[in-house]
């Protein structure tokens, strides 16, 4: 813990571990008996990227990098975006960001996908207030798999807080089941 808050301390930032579960719960016990603080668990989820491809894509656009828009939603999500974040997003040769506009042109939902050695990483899931429960997340998933599908990919894996139950009902319902779970704690 001493060397992981050195090494955040170095860099200006706020220390964090993240603890795989359930094979490190020794570790949470330690960090949790030394006053950390958890953040929400988060699911580990897989599944076979065909039948995730088999989905209605709606009006989804696949983009090589983030447009305007999209950094702005994922803006939002996480309060801000470092000047190193388009580096971050579009690092590996294989990836795509989806969107979907509203019939009045605005930015409906987004997602983005990456393929790593024949596995998609959905990530970065986000259906826009006034365009829920309309099957958004559902299309611009279904299109990055089908373009993930179609360079080689054969698993896909994501992340979802464990709380968030339409979410994990979406994912459930295109096969994804979880893989392992984690949590991450900050230094009190």
């Amino acid at each position: 813990m001493a060397a992981c808050v050195a090494f955040y301390a170095a860099r200006g930032l706020a220390p964090k571990i993240t603890v795989p579960l359930p094979v490190r719960r020794d570790v949470a016990r330690h960090v949790e008996a030394a006053g950390w603080v958890a953040q929400p668990t988060v699911l580990v989820q897989t599944a076979p990227v065909a039948p995730i491809a088999l989905g209605h894509h709606a009006e989804v656009t696949l983009h090589e990098r983030p447009t305007s828009e999209i950094r702005a939603v994922v803006a939002a999500r996480k309060e801000s975006l470092p000047s190193a974040a388009d580096h971050v997003l579009t690092a590996v040769p294989a990836v795509r960001f989806a969107a979907v506009h509203d019939a009045a042109g605005a930015l409906a939902a987004t997602a983005r996908g990456a393929v790593v050695d024949a596995w998609l990483h959905v990530g970065l899931v986000e259906v826009l207030p006034h365009a829920r429960r309309q099957g958004l997340a559902r299309a611009v998933s279904a299109a990055l798999a089908a373009w993930a599908q179609g360079i080689g990919a054969t698993r896909a894996v994501l992340q979802v807080e464990q709380h968030n139950s339409p979410a994990i009902r979406l994912y459930e319902s295109l096969g994804f089941t979880t893989h392992h779970t984690y949590v991450t704690y900050h230094a009190p």
